[in-house]
Protein backbone atom coordinates (compact mmCIF):
# COMPACT_ATOMS: atom_id res chain seq x y z
CA UNK A 1 0.00 0.00 0.00
CA UNK A 2 1.65 3.29 -1.09
CA UNK A 3 0.97 6.22 1.74
CA UNK A 4 -0.87 8.94 1.54
CA UNK A 5 0.02 12.65 1.03
CA UNK A 6 -2.25 13.36 3.96
CA UNK A 7 -0.51 11.55 6.65
CA UNK A 8 0.67 7.81 7.09
CA UNK A 9 -0.80 5.39 9.78
CA UNK A 10 0.84 4.18 12.39
CA UNK A 11 2.52 0.66 12.37
CA UNK A 12 0.80 -0.36 16.36
CA UNK A 13 -2.27 0.85 15.10
CA UNK A 14 -2.08 -1.74 11.48
CA UNK A 15 -0.47 -4.37 13.96
CA UNK A 16 -3.36 -4.08 16.36
CA UNK A 17 -5.99 -6.79 15.69
CA UNK A 18 -9.47 -6.08 14.89
CA UNK A 19 -10.84 -7.59 18.20
CA UNK A 20 -9.00 -4.79 19.75
CA UNK A 21 -9.34 -2.27 18.69
CA UNK A 22 -12.96 -2.58 18.83
CA UNK A 23 -12.96 -3.12 22.85
CA UNK A 24 -11.56 0.19 22.68
CA UNK A 25 -13.84 2.39 20.54
CA UNK A 26 -16.78 3.89 22.91
CA UNK A 27 -20.13 2.95 22.50
CA UNK A 28 -22.53 4.99 21.07
CA UNK A 29 -26.10 4.79 21.01
CA UNK A 30 -28.70 6.71 18.52
CA UNK A 31 -31.40 8.12 20.40
CA UNK A 32 -34.82 5.92 19.39
CA UNK A 33 -36.76 9.36 19.09
CA UNK A 34 -36.79 11.36 15.63
CA UNK A 35 -36.97 14.73 17.50
CA UNK A 36 -33.85 14.43 19.64
CA UNK A 37 -30.81 15.06 17.73
CA UNK A 38 -29.08 11.74 17.25
CA UNK A 39 -25.68 12.93 17.50
CA UNK A 40 -26.32 13.00 21.19
CA UNK A 41 -25.59 10.09 23.56
CA UNK A 42 -28.66 8.53 25.41
CA UNK A 43 -28.40 9.25 28.67
CA UNK A 44 -28.25 6.19 31.20
CA UNK A 45 -31.02 4.38 32.58
CA UNK A 46 -32.41 5.62 36.24
CA UNK A 47 -31.43 2.72 38.95
CA UNK A 48 -33.89 2.15 41.65
CA UNK A 49 -30.99 2.70 44.48
CA UNK A 50 -29.34 6.17 42.96
CA UNK A 51 -30.82 9.31 45.05
CA UNK A 52 -32.88 11.49 42.74
CA UNK A 53 -32.65 15.18 42.64
CA UNK A 54 -35.68 16.78 44.22
CA UNK A 55 -37.72 18.15 41.72
CA UNK A 56 -39.28 21.85 42.77
CA UNK A 57 -42.94 21.87 43.70
CA UNK A 58 -45.74 23.45 42.09
CA UNK A 59 -47.17 26.20 43.98
CA UNK A 60 -49.36 24.70 46.70
CA UNK A 61 -48.44 21.45 45.42
CA UNK A 62 -47.37 19.84 49.03
CA UNK A 63 -48.81 22.49 50.60
CA UNK A 64 -51.49 22.14 54.25
CA UNK A 65 -53.44 24.78 52.97
CA UNK A 66 -55.08 22.45 50.40
CA UNK A 67 -56.75 20.37 53.37
CA UNK A 68 -58.58 23.50 53.29
CA UNK A 69 -59.43 23.82 49.89
CA UNK A 70 -60.52 20.83 49.93
CA UNK A 71 -62.80 20.68 52.24
CA UNK A 72 -64.46 23.92 50.93
CA UNK A 73 -64.62 22.56 47.48
CA UNK A 74 -66.47 19.63 48.59
CA UNK A 75 -70.42 19.20 48.37
CA UNK A 76 -70.51 15.99 49.88
CA UNK A 77 -70.93 15.44 53.72
CA UNK A 78 -74.09 16.44 55.97
CA UNK A 79 -75.50 19.71 55.07
CA UNK A 80 -74.92 22.31 58.03
CA UNK A 81 -77.55 24.83 59.23
CA UNK A 82 -81.19 23.00 57.87
CA UNK A 83 -82.52 20.82 60.01
CA UNK A 84 -85.85 21.54 60.02
CA UNK A 85 -85.92 21.60 56.72
CA UNK A 86 -84.43 17.83 56.62
CA UNK A 87 -86.77 16.80 59.16
CA UNK A 88 -89.54 18.14 57.29
CA UNK A 89 -88.47 16.56 53.77
CA UNK A 90 -87.62 13.23 55.45
CA UNK A 91 -91.20 13.14 57.15
CA UNK A 92 -92.78 14.15 53.57
CA UNK A 93 -91.05 11.28 51.68
CA UNK A 94 -91.58 8.63 54.74
CA UNK A 95 -95.22 9.07 54.78
CA UNK A 96 -95.84 9.02 51.00
CA UNK A 97 -94.01 5.68 50.64
CA UNK A 98 -95.20 3.86 53.63
CA UNK A 99 -98.60 4.40 52.70
CA UNK A 100 -98.08 4.01 48.72
CA UNK A 101 -99.67 7.36 48.18
CA UNK A 102 -99.20 10.22 45.44
CA UNK A 103 -98.11 13.59 46.79
CA UNK A 104 -96.35 17.27 45.72
CA UNK A 105 -93.50 18.77 47.32
CA UNK A 106 -92.26 22.29 46.43
CA UNK A 107 -88.93 23.72 47.55
CA UNK A 108 -88.34 26.79 46.99
CA UNK A 109 -85.26 29.51 48.01
CA UNK A 110 -82.54 31.81 46.36
CA UNK A 111 -79.39 30.34 45.10
CA UNK A 112 -76.85 28.88 47.10
CA UNK A 113 -79.66 27.82 50.38
CA UNK A 114 -78.57 24.01 49.59
CA UNK A 115 -82.09 23.20 47.88
CA UNK A 116 -80.58 20.67 45.56
CA UNK A 117 -77.80 19.88 48.06
CA UNK A 118 -80.39 18.76 50.72
CA UNK A 119 -82.59 17.31 48.54
CA UNK A 120 -79.58 14.64 47.02
CA UNK A 121 -78.69 14.02 50.49
CA UNK A 122 -81.91 12.67 51.86
CA UNK A 123 -82.22 10.90 48.68
CA UNK A 124 -78.91 8.78 49.12
CA UNK A 125 -80.01 7.49 52.19
CA UNK A 126 -80.07 3.84 53.03
CA UNK A 127 -84.00 2.52 52.30
CA UNK A 128 -85.56 -0.87 52.41
CA UNK A 129 -87.81 -0.59 49.85
CA UNK A 130 -86.61 -1.30 46.57
CA UNK A 131 -89.70 -1.39 44.95
CA UNK A 132 -89.36 2.64 44.67
CA UNK A 133 -88.13 3.75 41.38
CA UNK A 134 -86.30 6.88 41.61
CA UNK A 135 -85.53 9.54 38.80
CA UNK A 136 -83.71 13.05 38.88
CA UNK A 137 -83.54 15.06 36.25
CA UNK A 138 -82.44 18.51 36.13
CA UNK A 139 -84.76 20.58 33.73
CA UNK A 140 -81.59 22.76 32.16
CA UNK A 141 -80.39 19.56 30.50
CA UNK A 142 -83.65 19.53 28.30
CA UNK A 143 -84.83 21.42 25.43
CA UNK A 144 -87.94 20.05 24.44
CA UNK A 145 -91.11 17.97 25.99
CA UNK A 146 -89.91 14.86 24.22
CA UNK A 147 -86.33 15.02 26.00
CA UNK A 148 -87.96 15.18 29.68
CA UNK A 149 -90.44 12.50 28.64
CA UNK A 150 -87.47 10.06 27.41
CA UNK A 151 -85.34 10.50 30.26
CA UNK A 152 -88.55 9.08 32.59
CA UNK A 153 -89.32 6.71 30.30
CA UNK A 154 -85.43 5.69 30.60
CA UNK A 155 -84.96 5.81 34.11
CA UNK A 156 -88.18 3.48 34.73
CA UNK A 157 -86.90 1.07 32.44
CA UNK A 158 -89.54 2.08 29.90
CA UNK A 159 -87.76 1.20 26.02
CA UNK A 160 -90.74 -0.20 24.06
CA UNK A 161 -92.77 3.07 23.58
CA UNK A 162 -93.58 4.69 20.34
CA UNK A 163 -92.16 7.65 18.98
CA UNK A 164 -94.90 10.14 19.94
CA UNK A 165 -96.40 8.26 22.64
CA UNK A 166 -94.32 9.52 25.44
CA UNK A 167 -96.67 11.80 27.15
CA UNK A 168 -99.82 8.90 27.51
CA UNK A 169 -96.98 6.64 28.61
CA UNK A 170 -95.98 8.12 31.42
CA UNK A 171 -99.90 8.69 32.46
CA UNK A 172 -100.21 4.85 32.06
CA UNK A 173 -96.81 4.35 34.06
CA UNK A 174 -97.71 7.03 36.71
CA UNK A 175 -101.44 5.46 37.20
CA UNK A 176 -100.28 1.51 37.75
CA UNK A 177 -100.79 -0.43 40.74
CA UNK A 178 -98.24 -2.26 43.11
CA UNK A 179 -95.65 0.40 42.35
CA UNK A 180 -94.00 3.71 43.50
CA UNK A 181 -92.31 6.85 40.99
CA UNK A 182 -90.43 9.49 43.08
CA UNK A 183 -89.22 12.04 40.34
CA UNK A 184 -87.18 15.09 41.66
CA UNK A 185 -87.06 18.25 38.69
CA UNK A 186 -84.39 20.70 39.68
CA UNK A 187 -84.72 23.73 38.28
CA UNK A 188 -88.32 22.94 37.65
CA UNK A 189 -89.04 26.89 36.17
CA UNK A 190 -86.78 26.05 33.36
CA UNK A 191 -89.93 24.49 31.98
CA UNK A 192 -91.98 27.31 31.73
CA UNK A 193 -90.29 28.48 28.45
CA UNK A 194 -90.42 24.11 26.99
CA UNK A 195 -93.81 23.31 27.68
CA UNK A 196 -95.59 24.83 30.29
CA UNK A 197 -98.71 22.18 29.65
CA UNK A 198 -96.46 19.22 30.42
CA UNK A 199 -95.43 20.71 33.74
CA UNK A 200 -99.03 21.38 34.65
CA UNK A 201 -99.81 17.30 33.96
CA UNK A 202 -96.94 16.31 36.49
CA UNK A 203 -98.02 18.50 38.76
CA UNK A 204 -101.61 17.23 38.47
CA UNK A 205 -100.51 13.54 38.28
CA UNK A 206 -99.01 13.88 41.24
CA UNK A 207 -101.76 15.27 43.05
CA UNK A 208 -104.57 12.61 42.07
CA UNK A 209 -105.22 10.12 44.32
CA UNK A 210 -105.20 7.14 42.23
CA UNK A 211 -101.71 8.02 41.10
CA UNK A 212 -98.30 6.07 42.39
CA UNK A 213 -96.03 9.63 41.52
CA UNK A 214 -94.50 11.41 44.13
CA UNK A 215 -93.04 14.66 42.60
CA UNK A 216 -90.05 17.18 44.40
CA UNK A 217 -90.26 20.42 42.42
CA UNK A 218 -87.18 22.69 42.82
CA UNK A 219 -86.57 26.17 41.95
CA UNK A 220 -86.24 29.75 42.75
CA UNK A 221 -89.31 31.51 43.08
CA UNK A 222 -91.70 31.01 46.23
CA UNK A 223 -94.91 31.74 44.61
CA UNK A 224 -94.37 29.47 41.30
CA UNK A 225 -96.76 27.55 41.73
CA UNK A 226 -99.95 30.15 42.25
CA UNK A 227 -98.45 32.75 39.32
CA UNK A 228 -97.90 29.78 36.91
CA UNK A 229 -100.23 26.80 37.33
CA UNK A 230 -103.25 28.88 38.75
CA UNK A 231 -105.62 25.83 37.10
CA UNK A 232 -104.02 23.70 40.30
CA UNK A 233 -105.76 26.30 42.61
CA UNK A 234 -109.01 26.18 40.88
CA UNK A 235 -109.72 22.50 41.25
CA UNK A 236 -108.27 22.98 44.80
CA UNK A 237 -105.01 21.31 43.57
CA UNK A 238 -102.28 22.68 45.86
CA UNK A 239 -98.74 21.25 46.67
CA UNK A 240 -96.72 20.77 50.19
CA UNK A 241 -94.43 24.13 50.56
CA UNK A 242 -91.14 23.83 51.56
CA UNK A 243 -89.01 27.11 51.65
CA UNK A 244 -85.46 27.80 52.04
CA UNK A 245 -84.51 31.13 53.37
CA UNK A 246 -81.08 32.76 52.85
CA UNK A 247 -78.66 31.27 55.41
CA UNK A 248 -78.06 33.99 58.54
CA UNK A 249 -74.81 34.89 60.01
CA UNK A 250 -74.52 32.41 62.72
CA UNK A 251 -75.35 29.26 60.15
CA UNK A 252 -72.35 30.69 57.23
CA UNK A 253 -70.25 31.07 60.15
CA UNK A 254 -71.15 27.51 61.39
CA UNK A 255 -70.74 25.75 58.47
CA UNK A 256 -67.31 27.55 57.72
CA UNK A 257 -65.66 26.59 60.54
CA UNK A 258 -67.47 23.20 60.98
CA UNK A 259 -65.60 21.88 57.78
CA UNK A 260 -62.21 24.16 58.71
CA UNK A 261 -62.23 21.65 62.14
CA UNK A 262 -62.35 18.85 60.10
CA UNK A 263 -59.31 18.91 58.88
CA UNK A 264 -57.87 18.74 62.48
CA UNK A 265 -56.21 15.44 63.59
CA UNK A 266 -58.26 13.36 65.99
CA UNK A 267 -55.04 13.49 68.53
CA UNK A 268 -55.07 17.86 68.17
CA UNK A 269 -54.32 19.24 71.56
CA UNK A 270 -55.91 23.03 70.52
CA UNK A 271 -58.47 24.29 72.68
CA UNK A 272 -62.26 23.13 71.34
CA UNK A 273 -62.78 26.90 70.03
CA UNK A 274 -59.54 26.33 67.89
CA UNK A 275 -60.44 27.23 63.41
CA UNK A 276 -57.50 25.98 61.49
CA UNK A 277 -56.66 28.35 58.62
CA UNK A 278 -59.08 31.21 59.08
CA UNK A 279 -59.80 33.59 62.62
CA UNK A 280 -63.23 32.96 64.15
CA UNK A 281 -63.10 36.40 63.70
CA UNK A 282 -62.22 36.71 60.37
CA UNK A 283 -65.35 34.22 59.56
CA UNK A 284 -67.51 35.81 61.34
CA UNK A 285 -66.75 39.46 59.64
CA UNK A 286 -67.28 37.46 56.04
CA UNK A 287 -70.62 36.10 57.53
CA UNK A 288 -71.79 39.25 58.21
CA UNK A 289 -71.08 40.69 54.65
CA UNK A 290 -72.90 37.56 52.31
CA UNK A 291 -75.50 37.44 54.77
CA UNK A 292 -76.24 41.26 54.33
CA UNK A 293 -76.11 41.22 50.51
CA UNK A 294 -77.65 37.37 49.45
CA UNK A 295 -77.13 34.75 52.00
CA UNK A 296 -75.61 32.61 49.25
CA UNK A 297 -72.99 29.98 51.10
CA UNK A 298 -71.18 29.17 48.07
CA UNK A 299 -70.54 33.19 47.59
CA UNK A 300 -69.16 32.63 51.51
CA UNK A 301 -66.90 29.48 50.00
CA UNK A 302 -65.44 31.44 47.25
CA UNK A 303 -64.57 34.86 49.80
CA UNK A 304 -62.69 31.68 52.30
CA UNK A 305 -60.48 30.15 48.98
CA UNK A 306 -59.50 33.66 48.34
CA UNK A 307 -58.77 34.35 51.71
CA UNK A 308 -57.11 31.06 52.30
CA UNK A 309 -54.80 31.85 48.86
CA UNK A 310 -53.64 34.97 50.21
CA UNK A 311 -52.17 33.79 53.50
CA UNK A 312 -50.82 31.28 51.91
CA UNK A 313 -49.20 33.54 49.76
CA UNK A 314 -47.89 35.40 52.51
CA UNK A 315 -46.52 32.51 54.46
CA UNK A 316 -44.59 31.44 51.45
CA UNK A 317 -43.03 34.51 51.00
CA UNK A 318 -41.88 34.60 54.77
CA UNK A 319 -40.73 31.02 54.80
CA UNK A 320 -38.36 31.27 51.80
CA UNK A 321 -36.79 34.78 53.25
CA UNK A 322 -35.40 32.45 56.27
CA UNK A 323 -34.97 29.35 54.72
CA UNK A 324 -31.55 28.06 55.47
CA UNK A 325 -28.86 27.33 52.53
CA UNK A 326 -28.15 23.31 51.94
CA UNK A 327 -24.08 24.31 52.22
CA UNK A 328 -22.47 26.78 55.10
CA UNK A 329 -21.49 30.18 53.42
CA UNK A 330 -17.93 30.66 53.40
CA UNK A 331 -18.43 33.64 55.28
CA UNK A 332 -19.88 31.17 58.00
CA UNK A 333 -16.39 29.27 57.90
CA UNK A 334 -14.26 29.76 60.95
CA UNK A 335 -11.28 31.75 61.17
CA UNK A 336 -8.61 29.29 60.71
CA UNK A 337 -10.52 27.91 57.44
CA UNK A 338 -10.74 31.30 55.80
CA UNK A 339 -6.99 31.29 56.31
CA UNK A 340 -6.37 28.15 55.20
CA UNK A 341 -7.98 28.57 51.96
CA UNK A 342 -7.19 32.63 51.06
CA UNK A 343 -5.97 33.52 47.99
CA UNK A 344 -2.24 34.89 49.28
CA UNK A 345 -1.42 31.21 50.15
CA UNK A 346 -2.70 29.89 46.99
CA UNK A 347 0.40 28.87 44.69
CA UNK A 348 0.42 30.57 41.12
CA UNK A 349 0.19 28.07 38.91
CA UNK A 350 -3.54 27.76 39.97
CA UNK A 351 -4.05 31.19 38.89
CA UNK A 352 -2.95 31.13 35.49
CA UNK A 353 -5.75 33.42 34.30
CA UNK A 354 -5.85 35.85 37.16
CA UNK A 355 -9.19 34.55 37.84
CA UNK A 356 -10.29 33.77 41.29
CA UNK A 357 -9.15 30.41 43.22
CA UNK A 358 -11.95 27.41 43.73
CA UNK A 359 -13.42 27.22 46.83
CA UNK A 360 -12.98 24.62 48.65
CA UNK A 361 -15.27 22.70 49.78
CA UNK A 362 -14.68 21.66 53.82
CA UNK A 363 -13.85 17.76 54.71
CA UNK A 364 -16.53 17.46 57.71
CA UNK A 365 -19.53 19.09 55.67
CA UNK A 366 -22.64 16.41 55.44
CA UNK A 367 -24.81 16.05 52.38
CA UNK A 368 -28.68 17.62 53.77
CA UNK A 369 -30.94 14.98 54.62
CA UNK A 370 -34.34 14.35 52.99
CA UNK A 371 -36.61 16.41 55.18
CA UNK A 372 -34.34 19.34 54.81
CA UNK A 373 -34.28 19.23 51.28
CA UNK A 374 -38.16 18.85 51.22
CA UNK A 375 -37.93 21.55 53.72
CA UNK A 376 -36.07 23.93 50.98
CA UNK A 377 -37.90 22.90 47.95
CA UNK A 378 -41.42 23.31 49.29
CA UNK A 379 -40.80 25.65 52.49
CA UNK A 380 -44.98 25.05 53.50
CA UNK A 381 -44.20 21.03 53.52
CA UNK A 382 -43.70 21.25 57.27
CA UNK A 383 -47.03 22.87 58.51
CA UNK A 384 -50.21 21.26 59.66
CA UNK A 385 -53.34 22.59 60.24
CA UNK A 386 -52.87 23.75 63.64
CA UNK A 387 -49.33 25.14 63.10
CA UNK A 388 -50.35 26.74 59.92
CA UNK A 389 -50.83 30.54 59.77
CA UNK A 390 -54.10 31.58 59.89
CA UNK A 391 -56.08 34.92 58.02
CA UNK A 392 -57.20 37.27 60.44
CA UNK A 393 -59.74 40.03 59.80
CA UNK A 394 -57.39 42.31 58.15
CA UNK A 395 -56.66 39.73 54.77
CA UNK A 396 -60.79 39.25 55.43
CA UNK A 397 -61.42 42.62 54.53
CA UNK A 398 -59.62 43.00 51.85
CA UNK A 399 -60.96 40.29 49.77
CA UNK A 400 -64.99 41.53 51.02
CA UNK A 401 -63.86 44.91 49.83
CA UNK A 402 -62.16 43.67 46.45
CA UNK A 403 -65.73 41.54 46.06
CA UNK A 404 -68.53 44.14 47.38
CA UNK A 405 -67.39 47.67 47.81
CA UNK A 406 -66.23 48.11 44.38
CA UNK A 407 -68.71 46.69 42.38
CA UNK A 408 -70.91 49.30 40.87
CA UNK A 409 -67.80 51.20 40.02
CA UNK A 410 -66.87 48.36 37.96
CA UNK A 411 -69.78 47.85 36.61
CA UNK A 412 -70.79 51.27 35.40
CA UNK A 413 -66.65 51.51 34.43
CA UNK A 414 -67.80 48.65 31.80
CA UNK A 415 -70.69 50.33 29.96
CA UNK A 416 -70.64 51.26 26.63
CA UNK A 417 -71.56 54.81 25.47
CA UNK A 418 -75.16 54.21 24.82
CA UNK A 419 -75.61 52.18 28.27
CA UNK A 420 -74.27 55.50 29.84
CA UNK A 421 -76.35 57.60 27.92
CA UNK A 422 -79.84 55.76 28.92
CA UNK A 423 -78.69 55.50 32.82
CA UNK A 424 -77.85 59.36 32.61
CA UNK A 425 -81.41 60.19 30.85
CA UNK A 426 -82.66 57.81 33.43
CA UNK A 427 -81.10 60.59 36.41
CA UNK A 428 -82.05 63.77 34.28
CA UNK A 429 -85.92 62.33 34.54
CA UNK A 430 -85.94 60.95 38.23
CA UNK A 431 -84.01 64.37 39.09
CA UNK A 432 -86.72 66.39 37.47
CA UNK A 433 -89.53 64.15 38.97
CA UNK A 434 -87.90 64.60 42.56
CA UNK A 435 -87.88 68.84 42.23
CA UNK A 436 -91.63 68.66 40.50
CA UNK A 437 -92.65 68.52 44.01
CA UNK A 438 -95.83 70.08 45.24
CA UNK A 439 -95.20 72.75 47.68
CA UNK A 440 -96.14 72.61 51.40
CA UNK A 441 -97.83 75.47 51.27
CA UNK A 442 -101.04 76.67 49.31
CA UNK A 443 -101.33 79.71 47.46
CA UNK A 444 -102.54 81.97 50.43
CA UNK A 445 -99.84 80.57 52.14
CA UNK A 446 -101.52 77.75 54.40
CA UNK A 447 -99.48 74.59 54.88
CA UNK A 448 -101.31 71.28 53.11
CA UNK A 449 -101.30 67.80 53.75
CA UNK A 450 -98.78 66.25 52.35
CA UNK A 451 -99.42 63.20 50.28
CA UNK A 452 -97.75 59.58 49.83
CA UNK A 453 -97.56 61.02 46.11
CA UNK A 454 -95.70 64.26 46.80
CA UNK A 455 -93.82 62.53 49.23
CA UNK A 456 -92.55 59.64 46.81
CA UNK A 457 -92.50 60.73 43.48
CA UNK A 458 -93.68 57.79 40.92
CA UNK A 459 -90.74 56.48 38.18
CA UNK A 460 -90.85 57.00 35.15
CA UNK A 461 -91.87 54.36 32.56
CA UNK A 462 -90.07 53.28 29.77
CA UNK A 463 -91.48 54.94 26.91
CA UNK A 464 -91.26 58.46 28.78
CA UNK A 465 -87.70 57.31 29.57
CA UNK A 466 -87.20 56.58 25.59
CA UNK A 467 -88.57 59.65 24.70
CA UNK A 468 -86.68 61.50 27.15
CA UNK A 469 -83.28 60.01 25.69
CA UNK A 470 -84.05 60.70 22.11
CA UNK A 471 -85.40 64.18 23.06
CA UNK A 472 -81.81 64.83 24.61
CA UNK A 473 -79.58 62.89 22.00
CA UNK A 474 -81.16 65.27 19.16
CA UNK A 475 -80.84 67.95 21.26
CA UNK A 476 -76.42 67.78 21.38
CA UNK A 477 -76.75 66.43 17.64
CA UNK A 478 -73.77 64.74 17.95
CA UNK A 479 -75.25 61.23 19.63
CA UNK A 480 -77.19 59.42 17.50
CA UNK A 481 -80.45 57.60 19.48
CA UNK A 482 -81.18 54.44 19.17
CA UNK A 483 -84.22 52.30 17.82
CA UNK A 484 -87.30 51.50 20.49
CA UNK A 485 -86.16 47.88 20.39
CA UNK A 486 -82.70 48.47 20.96
CA UNK A 487 -83.34 50.93 23.77
CA UNK A 488 -85.21 48.45 25.40
CA UNK A 489 -82.34 45.67 24.94
CA UNK A 490 -80.23 48.58 26.58
CA UNK A 491 -82.21 48.52 29.60
CA UNK A 492 -82.78 44.57 29.98
CA UNK A 493 -78.89 44.97 29.85
CA UNK A 494 -78.83 47.39 32.68
CA UNK A 495 -81.43 45.90 34.44
CA UNK A 496 -79.18 42.55 34.43
CA UNK A 497 -76.66 44.61 36.34
CA UNK A 498 -78.68 45.73 38.81
CA UNK A 499 -78.14 49.62 37.26
CA UNK A 500 -81.96 49.66 36.82
CA UNK A 501 -84.40 48.23 39.11
CA UNK A 502 -88.00 47.67 37.51
CA UNK A 503 -90.52 48.75 40.06
CA UNK A 504 -93.35 47.47 41.24
CA UNK A 505 -97.38 48.65 41.50
CA UNK A 506 -99.08 51.36 38.80
CA UNK A 507 -96.90 54.29 40.15
CA UNK A 508 -93.90 53.02 41.22
CA UNK A 509 -91.28 54.60 44.04
CA UNK A 510 -88.05 56.11 42.91
CA UNK A 511 -86.53 54.00 45.51
CA UNK A 512 -85.95 50.61 44.44
CA UNK A 513 -86.39 47.28 46.56
CA UNK A 514 -83.92 45.32 47.67
CA UNK A 515 -85.87 42.11 47.89
CA UNK A 516 -87.32 41.82 44.55
CA UNK A 517 -90.31 39.53 44.81
CA UNK A 518 -90.06 37.46 41.78
CA UNK A 519 -87.88 34.51 40.48
CA UNK A 520 -84.07 35.76 41.38
CA UNK A 521 -82.14 33.78 38.61
CA UNK A 522 -84.98 34.40 35.93
CA UNK A 523 -85.68 37.59 34.61
CA UNK A 524 -89.12 38.42 32.85
CA UNK A 525 -91.20 35.88 34.51
CA UNK A 526 -91.68 37.05 38.12
CA UNK A 527 -93.28 40.52 39.75
CA UNK A 528 -89.54 41.97 38.52
CA UNK A 529 -87.83 42.01 34.79
CA UNK A 530 -89.04 43.09 31.39
CA UNK A 531 -92.03 40.31 30.18
CA UNK A 532 -93.06 40.70 26.69
CA UNK A 533 -96.49 41.85 27.35
CA UNK A 534 -96.73 45.94 28.20
CA UNK A 535 -92.72 46.50 28.39
CA UNK A 536 -93.33 50.38 27.54
CA UNK A 537 -95.58 50.73 30.60
CA UNK A 538 -93.03 49.50 33.14
CA UNK A 539 -91.74 51.53 35.31
CA UNK A 540 -87.45 51.96 36.07
CA UNK A 541 -85.93 53.22 38.73
CA UNK A 542 -81.78 53.94 39.15
CA UNK A 543 -80.24 51.93 41.70
CA UNK A 544 -77.14 54.28 41.75
CA UNK A 545 -76.77 57.79 42.49
CA UNK A 546 -76.41 60.49 40.24
CA UNK A 547 -72.87 61.51 42.01
CA UNK A 548 -71.90 57.87 41.15
CA UNK A 549 -72.64 57.97 37.52
CA UNK A 550 -70.63 61.24 37.17
CA UNK A 551 -67.59 59.69 38.16
CA UNK A 552 -67.74 56.96 35.87
CA UNK A 553 -68.51 59.88 32.50
CA UNK A 554 -64.53 59.67 31.51
CA UNK A 555 -63.04 58.97 27.79
CA UNK A 556 -64.62 59.59 25.03
CA UNK A 557 -67.45 61.04 24.83
CA UNK A 558 -67.87 62.39 28.10
CA UNK A 559 -68.98 65.54 27.48
CA UNK A 560 -72.09 64.81 25.69
CA UNK A 561 -73.18 61.98 28.81
CA UNK A 562 -72.35 65.31 31.45
CA UNK A 563 -74.72 67.22 28.78
CA UNK A 564 -77.05 64.21 28.82
CA UNK A 565 -77.15 64.20 32.90
CA UNK A 566 -77.56 67.87 33.58
CA UNK A 567 -80.46 67.58 31.71
CA UNK A 568 -80.36 70.80 30.15
CA UNK A 569 -83.76 71.77 28.09
CA UNK A 570 -85.46 69.20 29.42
Amino acid sequence: MTASVLGKRSRSTLDTPQTERAKKRTPFVIASDENINPFVTKPAPHTPNAPSTPSTPRAGGQSTYNKARNILKQSSGKLIGRDAERAELRTFLSTRLAARKSGCLYVSGPPGTGKSALVTEVLNEPSKDSRVKVSIVNCMSVKNAAGICAKLLEDFDQFDVLQGGETSALQALFHTKHATHLVVLDEIDHLLGVDLELLYKIFHWSLQKTSNLILVGIANALDFTDRFLPRLRSKGLKPQLLPFMPYTVTQIASVIATKLKSTLPQSTTQPAGFVPFIHPTAIQFASKKVAAQTGDLRKAFSICLRVIDLIELEARTKASTITPSPSPSPCKRPLAENKKFSPSKTPLMENMNLSSPPRAIPTDSKPPTPSIRKQISDPLSTLTPETAPRATIAHMARVTASVFSNGTSSRLASLNLQQKAALCALCALESKHRSQRRSPLDSIGNPVTPSKKDTQPSAPTVKKLFDTYSRLCKRENVLHPLSNTEFRDVIESLEALSLVAVMDGRNGSLTPSRTPSGTPSRRGRGATGFGKVGVEEKRVASCVGGKEVRDCLDGPGAGILRALIDGEGL
